[in-house]
């Protein structure tokens, strides 16, 4: 089949078309590959050196790591291996308990627990330590009850018949129960004959 003059001109044309295009799309495909390993490079410069930084801190401290083996037994964890495994820190709020042997000794609140029980190490005799997270605008009733209850030796006196101090009164905590009170006020006034 012969083609007209006109048509292979048209044909070439359309040819030299498809191949501009074609080799823009290329050129696109090229630049776009370039920048890929251009990030690429630079996401690996930045390992390297990082991992550089991590040698040279472990070299660094080597001599330090062998001289905390040799008088603790222990290795020293690097900073990533400390902060991989830290946590949230957690305000811990709520009632707390003392206790010596097999007796809470000492029930007391705070809004910080750790610190608050850090200040009896040296005022109250105990070696071991629990506590109940609760919100704060329930403290005091909470800390009253577990006072009441169990009565550890620590907490103070309120009077001569040996009635705890705390920051609610039993009777205080009873008006909350409504008709219940009446009962309730039967058992504590039993209690207080049996401690006097």
């Amino acid at each position: 089949m012969k083609y007209s003059p006109e048509r292979i001109a048209e044909i070439n044309a359309k040819r030299l078309q498809t191949r501009a295009a074609n080799k823009i799309i290329e050129q696109k495909a090229e630049a776009e590959r370039q920048e890929r390993l251009e990030m690429e490079k630079d996401y690996l410069g930045r390992e390297v050196m990082r991992l550089r930084t991590l040698v040279k801190e472990l070299n660094d401290q080597s001599p330090l790591l062998d001289v905390c083996r040799q008088m603790t037994g222990r290795t020293l964890h690097t900073e990533a291996e400390i902060v991989a495994v830290s946590e949230p820190y957690v305000r811990l709020c709520g009632i707390y308990f003392l206790v010596a042997g097999d007796r809470v000794v000492y029930v007391g609140q705070s809004v910080n627990i750790a610190g608050r029980i850090g200040t009896h190490a040296s005022t109250k005799k105990f070696d071991r330590v629990a506590f109940v997270p609760c919100e704060e605008e329930h403290m005091n009733i909470l800390e009253s009850l577990y006072i009441h209850i169990l009565r550890p030796p620590l907490n103070g006196n309120s009077n001569s018949k040996g009635l705890k101090t705390a920051p609610m009164t039993m009777q205080e905590m009873l008006r909350y129960i409504g008709p219940a009170y009446d009962l309730a006020r039967g058992i504590v006034k039993a209690q207080q004959n049996v401690v006097a």
